[in-house]
């Protein structure tokens, strides 16, 4: 019989697209993995909402014209 396992800080798999700001917003209740393209420099806001033990990863892209630094 299959049982079903509970991860803690597991949350649903898709990718979270944060918008490009000066400083970018992070909402970890919205998901784990979080991509941004910059095109300026630009600084992550440290996240809100994040649960014990949740694993958060960014995925960042550049726009032609860097290289840009993310803070």
């Amino acid at each position: 019989m299959l049982g079903t396992t509970a991860e803690t800080g597991a949350l649903a798999p898709a990718v979270v697209s944060l918008a490009e700001a000066a400083t970018i917003t992070v909402d970890a209740s919205a998901g784990n993995d979080f991509l941004v393209a910059v095109g300026d420099n630009l600084t992550v806001a440290t996240p809100s909402n994040p649960i014990d033990e949740q694993k958060i990863t960014f995925e960042v892209t550049q726009s032609t014209g860097g290289p840009y630094t993310l803070s």
